[in-house]
């Protein structure tokens, strides 16, 4: 679904009403795939939510540390 909705030009940096975007939740969650996916699409790996948290603070707080390095790595 996430690669569909990037290929139709769906805005990649979108904020839920938390401020969380699908970068930052793909992060938490630990879905490592989706993030690579966000991130080979352009997404804001900096944008931080509402709380003031990234996308690699919220992999690494909830211990997704290959997500987090995957993050590192995407620069």
């Amino acid at each position: 679904m996430a690669r569909l909705l990037c290929e139709a030009g769906a805005d990649k940096d979108k904020a839920n009403q938390d401020g969380d975007t699908a970068l930052a939740l793909a992060s938490m969650n630990g879905h490592q795939d989706v993030a690579r996916l966000l991130c080979e699409a352009g997404a804001d790996k900096d944008k931080a939510g509402q709380d003031g948290d990234t996308a690699l603070a919220l992999a690494s707080y909830h211990g997704y540390l290959d997500v987090a390095r995957l993050l590192c790595e995407a620069g």
